[in-house]
């Protein structure tokens, strides 16, 4: 058990990201447009966003378009290739879902009167790249050359949150998408930040290494 106060080591956490139901279908999974947190509180405060390439891709090689399209997904992140189950630890298995990525870039950016730091990983195999961006001033202010990303259905406790919240519905008459829809893109993760562009749909940064482990319904 940890000290009040200080981090946990975690290794491996993960986003929640649910369908925005006011953009209605859509076929190309690059097209379609989701809500997203670290957990349920957060997503008053998150912008519609896309996929990045690599996700995209993920879920492609996982057969989960037609869930993702649907409903959502949930991305697993992993900075270590062994985790611990039933039986012990073992080993990240690409026959488990997980994919390999590789850094490819990283950088620092000013953010919000402080700065953070931010990397680009590549897909192993391939082109297709995401972002992820330090989510605490205290940790993740490092990332490993080579990270682990797995992509998976949601699970019942956040799709019922979802479902019970209306995440997943398409308004009637446009008038509470229409208004939900101006809020999710004029906010952000971060209480106060403002994107540029009110009609931007950007693709989602992944968060970094927690201070703390999370469930997304705490």
């Amino acid at each position: 058990m940890m000290k009040c106060g200080e981090p946990d080591n975690v290794k491996r956490w993960s986003l929640t990201m649910f369908r925005h139901g006011p953009q209605g279908l859509v076929e190309d999974l690059d097209e379609a447009q989701f809500r997203f947190g670290r957990f349920s509180s957060e997503l008053e405060f998150t912008r519609v966003a896309t996929l990045p390439k690599a996700i995209v891709e993920c879920v492609k090689m996982s057969g989960l378009e037609t869930e993702a399209l649907e409903s959502g997904l949930e991305i697993e992140i992993s900075i270590s290739k062994k985790i611990r189950d039933t039986d012990g630890w073992k080993d990240l298995d690409t026959e488990d879902g997980w994919n390999r990525m590789q850094m490819v870039a990283e950088g620092y950016e000013e953010y919000m009167g402080m700065g953070r730091r931010r990397w680009s990983f590549c897909l192993c195999e391939s082109s297709y790249t995401m972002e992820i961006v330090q989510a605490n001033p205290v940790t993740g202010k490092e990332m490993p050359q080579t990270i682990w990303v797995r992509v998976s259905k949601l699970k019942p406790g956040p799709l019922v949150w979802a479902m019970d919240n209306e995440i997943l519905s398409r308004a009637e008459n446009g008038g509470d998408a229409t208004e939900q829809d101006t809020l999710d893109r004029w906010i952000s993760i971060e209480r106060g930040l403002k994107v540029e562009c009110e009609d931007e749909v950007a693709e989602v940064r992944m968060p970094g290494q927690p201070f703390s482990k999370y469930e997304f319904n705490h």
